[in-house]
């Protein structure tokens, strides 16, 4: 081998050799999970050691009511509904009864005040009746005065008695046919008679207007007024009652301003002669005023000439029954108007008692 070829093969095994370090062995694949660490002492212990075993959770005790204690307070609950719901039964049952014997009990107290109060009508109409005759009489006298020389004065009141009668009875034609005539008498007479004539005007207003002819009885009242003032002066009580009477047509005609005014000179008027021996007549236009201003929606005014008309009326002794018995329903209907459904029953009750003794006199 010459020298040339030793060399080339040492030079090819020295790369060889050199390939072989460089590059990434080829081993097999070894399952790594062969190569652990050795144990410690401690870790063999626990090894050799039975496992263990984490003690069950502690089990709850829960504690109920045995069947047969909750079969009874079903049947006690039961029961308790059952006995309050008969006593309800029993507390419904009873005030039906006390309340049918309570309204029982008041339509025989009604029956019987009806009854009352119907023979007390009857009554009245008897004595009506009786002074119808009573006046018709009178009038056959005053018509047989009427052929004497001094008997027309006589006649004209005796005329205007009997008007009066029949105005009463709602007789509007007839009563103002006899006012009129009377009227007519007067002006026969010589002398001053305006306070007579006066009276006529008013009561002829008086039909007018209570048969619904209010402009005709606005004028009645007008010159009745106009004559008052002129013959008796302008704090004279016939001018307050002529005011009294206009002042409430004046109302029915929607004037209340008018009306009003009217109103509150009558009672100035009357509080200048106003004591315990004239009739308490200042409670009629302080009646009238109190309900006019509750007419327009003034209670609180309304109200306070009421009660004064109500303390006016309440001890005088010249009151009537019947005036009584007007003012206090009105106050009646105040106090309704008010919510105050007590007083207002208070006051309807007393205006019935008045009403009944103005019909027993």
């Amino acid at each position: 081998m010459s020298a040339g070829t030793t060399q080339c093969m040492i030079i090819s095994v020295i790369c060889a050799s050199c390939t072989w370090v460089l590059a990434e062995p080829t081993y097999p694949e070894l399952d790594l999970r062969l190569f652990h660490t050795v144990p410690q002492p401690e870790e063999l212990l626990m090894r050799m050691s039975p496992p263990s075993v984490a003690p069950p959770p502690a089990k709850r005790v829960i504690e109920f009511p045995s069947l047969i204690s909750m079969s009874q307070e079903v049947v006690d609950l039961h029961m308790r509904i059952q006995r309050l719901e008969r006593e309800n039964r029993e507390a419904v049952a009873r005030n039906a009864a006390e309340s049918e014997q309570r309204i029982e009990q008041l339509s025989v107290k009604l029956a019987e005040q009806m009854y009352e109060l119907k023979a007390l009508e009857a009554e009245l109409l008897r004595q009506r009746q009786q002074q119808r005759e009573e006046l018709t009489i009178q009038r056959g006298a005053a018509m047989r005065e009427q052929w004497s020389d001094t008997g027309a004065l006589t006649l004209a009141w005796s005329l205007n008695d009997v008007g009066l009668l029949l105005l009463s009875e709602a007789r509007f034609e007839e009563a103002e046919s006899l006012f009129r005539r009377a009227l007519a008498l007067l002006g026969q007479e010589k002398g001053k008679q305006d306070a007579a004539r006066g009276t006529l005007l008013q009561h002829i207003a008086d039909t007018r207007w209570r048969s619904g002819d209010l402009p005709t009885a606005s004028l009645m009242y007008r010159e009745a007024v106009q004559t008052f003032e002129s013959a008796l002066g302008s704090s004279h009580p016939r001018l307050a009652a002529a005011l009294n009477g206009w002042a409430t047509v004046l109302r029915d005609m929607q004037r209340s301003g008018d009306a009003e005014a009217m109103y509150l000179r009558a009672v100035q008027i009357y509080e200048r002669r106003n004591h315990r021996d004239q009739p308490p007549d200042i409670a009629a236009p302080l009646h009238n005023l109190g309900l006019l201003m509750i007419q327009e929606g003034r209670l609180d005014e309304g109200g306070t000439y009421l009660t004064r008309a109500w303390d006016v009326l309440e001890g005088h002794r010249l009151s009537t029954p019947s005036q009584k018995a007007l003012v206090l329903r009105s106050l009646a209907q105040y106090h309704l108007l008010l919510g105050d459904a007590g007083q207002a029953m208070q006051y309807e009750t007393w205006a019935n008692d008045w009403s009944r003794r103005s019909l027993r006199q």
